[in-house]
């Protein structure tokens, strides 16, 4: 069923090989073991992601599209002043509760970087805004 836990265990009844032509067949339990996905993780029903945005964007906000673990493209809203690690959700796009028909919620971790090479116009741009804040200060 959707949602189901790794670890979680059925009991098939009846569905064991026949050991005994004597005996009736036994019950087969069979233990559910979910392998870990490579760019997702899970929190109960939450579905757990990353996104990796520059410094620039953080500061500024942006909107950006992000993969689901369906495949679908959702689009999401980063406001300004996004502080690095931070967590944004979008409600009911996470997995569906086994005992319930409610859905948990995709909570995406902001990685912040900052740029590896910068330009001598960017340096100088952002020596602008460092002069500017001084002088407010």
């Amino acid at each position: 069923p959707k949602g189901i836990k790794s670890g979680t265990i059925y009991n098939i009844t009846g569905k064991a090989p026949k050991q005994d032509d004597n005996l009736p067949a036994g019950d087969l339990r069979v233990r559910i073991v979910i392998d870990q996905h490579h760019a997702f993780g899970r929190d109960g029903s939450n579905l757990i992601g990353a996104i990796e945005i520059d410094y620039i964007n953080a500061m500024l906000g942006t909107s950006v599209t992000v993969q689901h673990i369906s495949g679908r493209q959702l689009s999401v809203q980063i406001p300004s002043n996004t502080e690095p690690d931070a967590k944004l959700k979008l409600r009911g796009e996470g997995f569906t509760n086994a005992h319930s028909s409610i859905v948990g919620d995709f909570i995406i971790l902001v990685k912040v970087s900052t740029p590896d090479d910068m330009s001598d116009q960017h340096k100088k741009l952002l020596q602008q805004i460092q002069q500017e804040r001084k002088r407010k200060s």
